[in-house]
């Protein structure tokens, strides 16, 4: 098995401790740019990784803090997949070059 390793986020992974919550509770309650939020919907977010593994790397959050996504409610499934949907859209027409457009 392979297993990624990236140097640079050692101090950011080894000071996990410190967070006192769920980190996209926390986040939601701090500024846009403070927390990388780059979209607020009605039932879900889109945040920007701090340490992203690719070009374009994105999360779609709801704000429910659920453990199971077949507990999140019907809206905010939907929204959360729509929001992914957008994000690849815009993903896929920025000026990052990618391997491939074609799915």
């Amino acid at each position: 098995m392979d297993h990624l390793w990236t140097p640079w986020r050692y101090a950011f992974v080894t000071g996990a401790d410190l967070i006192s919550g769920c980190i996209f509770c926390d986040a939601v309650k701090l500024s846009d740019e403070k927390a990388r939020i780059v979209h607020r919907g009605t039932h879900c977010f889109v945040i920007l990784n701090t340490y992203p593994y690719t070009n374009g790397h994105v999360m779609v959050v709801p704000y429910a803090h659920l453990d199971e996504l077949r507990k999140l409610p019907t809206d905010a499934a939907q929204e959360m997949m729509a929001l992914t949907q957008k994000m690849e859209t815009v993903l896929r027409s920025s000026t990052f070059p990618t391997a491939s457009t074609s799915a």
